[in-house]
């Protein structure tokens, strides 16, 4: 069944069960991170968000040698001109894009985002895997967290740019806040390895607006828009959230423990206990405690677990070796809630 929506300018977005498109009624500016008609463009007639799962076999497959010529063949599938398209593919279904809107000054800006961090999640600068030679990446996988970003108003193309910089902070802040781990190393997600962002503004607007950094009031809204809609899409797509999240496993499941007692997982203490040694064992990855400071901060988080867990904690000996304060730390805390 397709679904349609007006936005401001009279550009129409249509949501099908494989994509959702989003049609242009005049000029617009564009700049897309897509492989397929990226980067500025002011001659596109519409932008899609592919899904490409269309079901439950949770298999994505490449149609052409490229991804870029992959996107060509959606394209054409969905009746675009390949030509005048741009767009992006993604492994959340389109049933499950989060569109949100506000208003500030005479632009309206639009959100249309589709999310799933739970089995691609990354931190900037994790170990990667993919090369590319001549066009072709291997192996593919579609985009987990797409962004499309719509302006009623004309914006200039270094603003444009900003824009879509403060997509990928605003990015970064949600998942920041739902405790996102990376699958590729014991850090905080700040996005997938595959996401993607396209940003189009109207010159065709009788508003010309040139700035869109975090002091202007523009870019407090595409950050909230954002936020907002990445928020939802993450739930629809997963049921990420707060209250998912509060597990102790959750919490420490990026440090390779997998085993907590049920009765103590969820205990809002322990909970709290575990999301302590969690941000001690990130400051001192990131230099910001010393490994002593960090074992004694330890040993009071574990010591407040004995009554809960029925256990006595090992002290953890301060010292200046900051991978065996870190793998202390994580052995003692994963004793103390373990089944």
């Amino acid at each position: 069944m397709m679904k349609q929506k007006q936005l401001p300018g009279g550009d129409r977005l249509e949501r099908s069960r494989s994509a959702a498109v989003l049609y242009f009624a005049g000029r617009r500016r564009v700049l897309s991170s897509s492989p397929l008609n990226g980067g500025m463009r002011d001659d596109l007639r519409c932008v899609f968000n592919y899904d490409e799962l269309r079901g439950d076999s949770g298999r994505c497959e490449l149609r052409a040698p490229t991804y870029r010529e992959h996107l060509a063949v959606v394209a054409g599938e969905l009746g675009l001109d390949p030509d005048r398209a741009t767009g992006l593919s993604t492994s959340a279904h389109i049933r499950n894009l989060a569109v949100r809107s506000e208003s500030i000054g005479g632009c309206t800006v639009t959100a249309l985002v589709t999310g799933g961090v739970d089995v691609n999640g990354g931190r900037v600068g994790d170990p990667a895997a993919w090369t590319e030679r001549e066009g072709v990446p291997e192996p593919f996988s579609p985009g987990t967290v797409n962004i499309l970003l719509h302006l009623s108003a004309d914006l200039s193309p270094g603003g444009m740019a900003t824009a879509l910089m403060l997509c990928t902070e605003a990015k970064a802040a949600v998942l920041q806040e739902l405790l996102c781990e990376s699958c590729y190393s014991s850090s905080l997600a700040t996005g997938t390895g595959t996401d993607g962002v396209v940003v189009i503004a109207n010159p065709e607007s009788e508003l010309h607006l040139f700035h869109a950094g975090q002091h202007y009031k523009l870019g407090e809204v595409i950050g909230r828009t954002v936020h907002s809609a990445l928020r939802e899409a993450l739930f629809l797509q997963t049921g990420l959230c707060p209250e998912q999240q509060h597990s102790a496993l959750r919490r420490l499941k990026r440090y390779g423990i997998s085993d907590v007692a049920p009765q103590l997982d969820q205990n809002p203490a322990v909970v709290a206990a575990a999301s302590l040694c969690a941000h001690l064992l990130d400051q001192l990855e990131w230099g910001m405690l010393t490994p002593a400071g960090a074992a004694q901060a330890a040993n009071v988080v574990l010591n407040s677990l004995e009554p809960l867990c029925g256990r006595k904690s090992v002290t953890i000996a301060p010292q200046e070796d900051t991978r065996a304060v870190f793998d202390d730390i994580i052995r003692e805390i994963s004793s103390m809630i373990a089944s």
